[in-house]
């Protein structure tokens, strides 16, 4: 919507009728969930487009791709695998660190 007012209306119809009402439909989401989540998604996207956020967030990160950017892209190839897996390796690990962790506490 930042960029093009008809490409974001378009983009917003394709969530609606492809993802949001299907999900409402088959009850994997009651609708006030998917309201609240626009509504989180649309206050977010407002917020870190003003100039003092983008500044504030933005310069630090582009700093780190241009000073070193081989570990720039590394990490956001992790970061990007992790949002697609829904961080299910790092729950995998944490949940097995809890079991270890009680294990020894069980000991003592």
């Amino acid at each position: 919507c930042f960029v093009s007012r008809r490409l974001g209306l378009a983009a917003m119809l394709y969530v609606v009728c492809l993802i949001c009402f299907p999900r409402a439909y088959l009850g994997y989401h009651y609708p006030t969930d998917l309201l609240v989540g626009a509504t989180i998604g649309a206050v977010c996207a407002y917020v870190f487009n003003l100039e003092v956020a983008r500044r504030w967030l933005a310069a630090p990160v582009v700093a780190w791709e241009r000073s070193a950017p081989r570990c720039f892209y590394m990490g956001l190839f992790f970061l990007t695998l992790q949002f697609a897996t829904l961080f299910d390796s790092l729950r995998g690990s944490a949940l097995a660190a809890y079991h270890l962790a009680e294990k020894v506490l069980a000991h003592r």
